[in-house]
């Protein structure tokens, strides 16, 4: 399969349009270095490395994914309040129910939500050209920007409606199969936040 996965989709966009440092930001310095120690060595760890390398990472992940601003809370009700309105039988424009997969639909309609919410909302296409790992393409997600103080600038914040299935992978071991359960099934939060997360999951998806 020579499609690029999700991670690498994620990476390409941000790497394009939030150019950020390579460091797990809501981590430690101990943490980060005892990350990338186990993400070099060999899958020869004893039962009792492999237990301590997973609960590391289910607490590197609560922390990616626990810490929060006022603006991601406000999005992030916004949006589960327009998820939970599409929930049923309602049809959409391509004529099928919302409880089908139609990403397309499903974005257009939270896109509404969220500038009827009152929120700087726009769907954002990015595009990015291949590299040695990654070939070119495209990535669909939504975004909210809200403009604060001359000081702080703009906050901008991400939305993937798909977002832990995404990372399911079909001969995943137990270990990381129980790590993702802690995703939200939607991701509502700044790039960076996004970014922290997947790399925490590329990680452990190479154990």
């Amino acid at each position: 399969d020579d499609m690029p996965s999700f991670s690498d989709t994620v990476f390409g966009f941000l790497d394009e349009n939030y150019p950020l440092s390579g460091d797990y930001s809501d981590s430690s310095t101990e943490e980060r270095e005892w990350a990338d120690e186990k993400d070099e060595e060999e899958n020869s760890a004893s039962p009792e490395e492999r237990r301590a390398f997973w609960d590391q990472q289910e607490k590197l992940l609560q922390g990616a994914l626990f810490r929060t601003s006022s603006v991601e809370s406000r999005v992030r009700h916004a949006t589960k309040e327009g998820m939970k309105m599409l929930q049923g039988s309602r049809e959409c424009s391509c004529q099928r129910s919302m409880g089908e997969s139609c990403r397309d639909c499903l974005r257009r309609e939270i896109f509404n939500h969220l500038c009827n919410a009152g929120f700087n909302c726009s769907i954002r296409k990015s595009k990015w050209k291949s590299s040695s790992k990654i070939p070119s393409g495209e990535h669909i997600y939504l975004e909210v920007v809200e403009k604060t103080s001359p000081e702080k600038g703009e906050i901008r914040v991400v939305i993937e409606l798909n977002f832990r299935a995404e990372f399911e992978m079909a001969r995943a071991s137990q270990e990381y199969n129980k790590l993702i359960q802690w995703l939200p099934e939607v991701y509502v939060g700044k790039p960076e936040r996004l970014r922290n997360v997947i790399k925490i999951l590329c990680g452990a998806a190479k154990k």
